[in-house]
């Protein structure tokens, strides 16, 4: 489905051949929490799978702060990680890896995208589409619902209670107030196309 792809596309128009990048575009969903929480971006055909994980932090916004690794759906192990480099389990370093090189097979549509192995956040990556767009740019974010967990949630059950903290349908004790001071005005409902793409986009 995918092989044989170029960075580059040629197409003429009423003012001759243009030269026109190809980019990828993902969506990437929090698995286990409805209503779901995604985002939607365009990044190049030769990002490597560190790259996505860097455009994923960025988009939701994560921090960046705990360790991470991709892998397939069904198997629960990693495939990709940050200097994993380990031929004999098969993972693979994720700076020099292209994700073209794992998701040009169409039985990899799909991967899981795992952050913070303590709150095992895990992630449903899937590439949608590659496009041509007119503009050159690194990365541009297109989409999105919802508000990513807190950096140091722990987890989906700590993630529900911030929610029902944060919506006022927490009993008042002193944990809830401790919890609504450090959440400091996140609302689990906001997400703003416009603010999360001064962050996200790059040229």
């Amino acid at each position: 489905m995918f092989s044989g792809h170029q960075p580059w596309c040629i197409v003429t128009d009423a003012f001759g051949v243009k030269r026109m990048p190809k980019y990828l575009r993902f969506r990437v969903e929090l698995m286990s929490i409805s209503p779901r929480i995604s985002r939607t971006f365009l990044i190049g055909t030769g990002a490597s799978f560190a790259e996505l994980h860097d455009a994923i932090q960025t988009a939701g916004p994560w921090a960046s702060e705990h360790s991470y690794y991709f892998g397939r759906p069904k198997e629960g192990r990693p495939l990709i990680e940050p200097d994993g480099d380990d031929m004999s389990a098969g993972v693979l370093v994720a700076e020099s890896c292209p994700v073209l090189a794992f998701f040009r097979n169409p039985q990899n549509s799909t991967a899981i995208y795992v952050y913070d192995l303590g709150g095992c956040w895990k992630h449903s990556v899937t590439l949608e589409a590659q496009t041509v767009e007119r503009d050159r740019f690194k990365r541009r974010l297109i989409a999105g619902t919802r508000a990513f967990p807190k950096e140091g949630m722990n987890g989906i059950s700590e993630y529900r209670e911030c929610v029902a903290i944060a919506q006022g349908k927490a009993s008042d004790t002193a944990r809830t107030r401790n919890r609504l001071r450090w959440l400091r005005g996140w609302d689990p409902e906001f997400f703003d196309l416009e603010i999360q793409r001064e962050s996200f986009d790059r040229r």
